[in-house]
């Protein structure tokens, strides 16, 4: 009933957690924290299970990514935000980012889609997609 309780496989976590500053300073790079903090979360292992197995895990947020639509009367920037809270959930999804643009247009009701065209000058399936992304973030 019990399951195997976290270990380390170093000291690495007792010297992280001492060396760490909180809050951040606006020279400190808040994407070097989180990558220093995965680091050290994957010298951890539950019960022996692999790091593999436990983001297996995160399938189903995953699927909240890639199965996303709009809910029915919800504004654009509500979908949106929604849309990025699901993606901000599973950081290492995989997803390149014209899947991401791709993921949400498709789930976007037609009235979105037709207020996105004309915001964009109907030609927004024809961006790049980092243009895209951008411009999802600036108007949603």
């Amino acid at each position: 009933m019990y399951s195997t309780p976290y270990r380390a496989a170093s000291d690495q976590t007792v010297s992280y957690s001492t060396s760490t500053n909180f809050p951040w300073m606006e020279s400190e790079n808040p994407y070097a924290h989180i990558k220093e903090f995965e680091d050290v979360c994957n010298t951890f292992q539950e019960g022996g299970a692999s790091i593999d197995l436990m983001r297996l895990k995160t399938n189903g947020l995953k699927r909240q990514i890639s199965n996303f639509s709009a809910k029915e009367n919800e504004k654009f920037y509500e979908c949106w935000e929604r849309y990025m809270e699901a993606i901000n959930a599973c950081p290492h999804h995989g997803f390149n980012t014209w899947l991401l643009v791709s993921y949400f247009y498709d789930g976007m009701s037609s009235s979105m889609k037709q207020l996105l065209e004309t915001m964009c000058g109907g030609d927004f399936n024809e961006q790049k997609s980092e243009e895209a992304m951008d411009f999802l973030s600036y108007v949603g």
